[in-house]
């Protein structure tokens, strides 16, 4: 019986969802809702280029006296990066500029390192980078070795301590490990799955209120199972979109299954979204005010997370599960740490969905009252 009861359910929310698929694309406002995501994606992909800006390393220099490390290393490195060199006038002031990712690396230079490196005195180099190195960072370091030993002409005598500074700005460097294209593109992604959330979803919503078609919906199914459908509405649309976007734009994953599961959870957090607003409007012309009002803030706090903001300016967009949607997928499309403190990505983007679907409870035990 229990059975039987369940495979009613089932038919009925995949009656129910094949019908908001078709609606779709019938109506040409959800589908122009569906389609202007992918055309920014193709914007982005013909105007903006894929290669990274010319790689480059930022280096300070804290020096007790004379020394002639940066000349060695310029000599050392290859002409296709950028080497700037940076003098600063004490450690703790270096560890900021580190720390702020003003600069990749950080060297402290002891009194006489030249000399007594020549002369066997094995005198300690004290590097600063950050837990998650940019590129410039691990370039200079993996330099300094050879460095010294240009500036001896021997095989160098010296001590290199690398010391861990954290990092403040952990995304500062986005847009160089990504590029801005792939970046961009991304935020395609990201917009595509809000715009399904925010609007294409509570804009069915609304339209079968106004019309009572929801109405009839309810003759034969719960609150819940409506609900359930139409979040599927959502999963579907952007599990049929996203990659589609990713494949017409030429943008290759490094992690895909990190991709898909970051990208069903943010994408199911924005549809709970995007069912409580729709619960609350009568019609759909009350979703071009409330729709914008919500995806506003969404949609910026996505973009700004890969443009350096001041530390200040991030603290805030860390409330947004966007922001951190966008932190996971930047991750996995790099297939490397371009964001780090992951784990806080998944905690506050999870807590983000169920908190949203709570509400969603809520109010619908309010429309059953």
């Amino acid at each position: 019986m229990i059975g039987e009861g369940l495979e009613t359910r089932l038919r009925v929310i995949r009656a129910i969802l094949q019908k908001d698929l078709l609606d779709a694309f019938r109506d040409s406002r959800i589908l122009g809702i569906l389609l202007a995501p992918a055309l920014i994606g193709l914007l982005y992909s013909f105007v903006m280029q894929d290669e990274a800006p010319q790689a480059q390393a930022k280096v300070g220099v804290v020096a007790a006296s004379t020394t002639q490390l940066p000349r060695a290393i310029r000599s050392v490195s290859s002409d296709n990066v950028k080497l700037t060199f940076r003098e600063v006038a004490g450690e703790q002031a270096l560890r900021r500029l580190v720390s702020s990712g003003d600069l990749d690396i950080g060297l402290v230079v002891p009194p006489d390192f030249d000399r007594r490196a020549k002369e066997g005195g094995s005198p300690t180099l004290r590097v600063l980078t950050t837990p998650s190195p940019s590129f410039g960072g691990e370039y200079v370091a993996a330099l300094l070795e050879r460095s010294v030993q240009s500036l001896t002409g021997t095989t160098p005598l010296f001590h290199m301590r690398t010391v861990s500074v954290r990092g403040e700005r952990d995304d500062l460097f986005v847009m160089n490990q990504l590029g801005p294209r792939r970046f961009m593109i991304l935020w395609a992604v990201v917009f595509l799955a809000l715009m399904i959330a925010v609007y294409a979803l509570p804009t069915i919503l609304a339209e079968e209120m106004q019309t009572r078609t929801l109405d009839s919906l309810l003759l034969i199914a719960s609150y819940g199972d409506v609900v359930i459908a139409k979040a599927l509405f959502g999963l579907v649309s952007t599990a049929v979109g996203a990659p589609l976007l990713l494949v017409i734009t030429r943008v290759e994953v490094a992690a895909m299954p990190l991709f898909a599961a970051a990208l069903a959870l943010g994408s199911l957090c924005l549809v709970g979204i995007g069912l409580l607003l729709g619960s609350f409007l009568s019609n759909p012309n009350q979703l071009s005010t409330w729709g914008s009002f919500v995806s506003l803030p969404l949609a910026g706090g996505s973009i700004a997370m890969g443009l350096g903001l001041p530390p200040t300016a991030e603290t805030v967009l860390l409330f947004l599960p966007t922001a951190h949607l966008t932190r996971l997928l930047s991750n996995a499309v790099a297939g490397s740490g371009v964001y780090t403190s992951t784990w806080m990505s998944w905690t506050i983007l999870s807590g983000w969905t169920v908190v949203i679907y709570v509400l969603v409870w809520w109010r619908l035990r309010r429309l059953e009252l």
